[in-house]
């Protein structure tokens, strides 16, 4: 949950409490990993597990197109991208195209 700090400034700031990031819901991230080299792969799934380890966000990596919250992808044409996942689904979630 997002706590607003008091502050003297005109622009306000949030912050994380630890106690709250136990009681989030986790947000579940896809890749489709069509177009992605290896190593771009490999950091996406390093920044997600040390995401989820050191980030106020629960992020959690996600198999499943239709029950992730994010897609990440980079594949930019619908056809392509219609291969890997139903386009109904696709239309609904967000979608990062990573250029």
């Amino acid at each position: 949950m997002l706590r607003k700090r008091q502050s003297s400034e005109s622009s306000s700031t949030f912050s994380f409490s630890s106690e709250n990031k136990s009681k989030q819901k986790p947000i579940r991230v896809c890749i489709v990993d069509a177009k992605l080299d290896s190593n771009v792969l490999r950091e996406m799934h390093n920044l997600l597990e040390s995401a989820a380890n050191h980030s106020p966000l629960r992020l959690e990596e996600c198999s499943d197109a239709g029950k992730a919250d994010v897609i990440v992808t980079a594949i930019q044409m619908r056809r392509r991208l219609e291969r890997h996942l139903d386009w109904n689904i696709a239309v609904g979630a967000k979608i990062t195209c990573r250029n």
